[in-house]
């Protein structure tokens, strides 16, 4: 990684609060969240359930917008952003992974893949050799004609991680990706993910868990309790 790129902040919070309205009540699920990450940081984010943790995910996914506070990707401010804009920044800056993986069933693991670069106008030809690049990085090369009902739960998440690669982003985001999976498969599939941290240069990686096994294989757990920061603990 570059010299100049080690101190770039990839997502800065500043003074973030979300507060859902419920009928007349409200819920503020995140409270006045400061935080900066920096490119190629591979990060946990932990908490009991209802701390505020998908929550966090989902704004700095540019999925939810914040009630209060700004949230800058890549040095932009999203927190006033447009839907068309916001579709924008999630395809071309943010690469999802999901807990149940959400392949679409009747397509196969290549073309699973090829999908969000289909949404994003890149020729046939260059889509399939990306398709096909990423899931021989993720030893899925003989797997790739294999539909999901075909392939074991870790098989489809390196799909569906691949699929979050596909347009290159910057930022790559977890919700519990390896919560439908056993203790084995799981740290299979956190290992891929620290692999990839290391090879593929300036990205960064967030993913959200409760078990602190997985959560052990990153190199900082930002720790939420009651839609705030608890505590924060790096291990580099």
């Amino acid at each position: 990684m570059k010299a100049d790129n080690l101190n770039k902040y990839v997502i800065e919070l500043e003074n973030v609060t979300r507060i859902y309205k419920l009928g007349k009540y409200e819920v503020t699920a995140i409270k006045n969240i400061t935080l900066k990450i920096k490119a190629g940081e591979f990060l946990a984010i932990m908490g009991p359930s209802g701390s505020g943790k998908t929550t966090l995910l989902n704004l700095i996914g540019a999925l939810d917008t914040p009630t209060e506070g700004k949230i800058m990707i890549d040095g932009e401010d999203i927190s006033k952003m447009n839907d068309s804009q916001l579709t924008h920044i999630r395809r071309n800056k943010i690469g999802f992974i999901f807990q149940f993986y959400n392949l679409i069933p009747v397509l196969n693991a290549l073309e699973n893949v090829e999908l969000p670069m289909l949404a994003a106008n890149v020729p046939k030809k260059s889509r399939l050799r990306h398709a096909k690049y990423l899931l021989n990085i993720l030893g899925l090369d003989a797997r790739m004609h294999h539909r999901p009902e075909e392939l074991s739960g870790g098989e489809r998440q390196r799909v569906a991680i691949a699929r979050a690669l596909a347009n290159n982003p910057s930022i790559i985001l977890g919700d519990e990706p390896t919560g439908d999976l056993d203790t084995e498969t799981g740290l299979e599939i956190m290992h891929y993910l620290k692999k990839l941290n290391q090879t593929q240069k300036n990205k960064t990686f967030i993913i959200v868990t409760h078990d602190p096994l997985i959560a052990n294989m990153t190199n900082k757990i930002i720790y939420l309790k009651d839609g705030r920061i608890e505590k924060i603990e790096s291990k580099v």
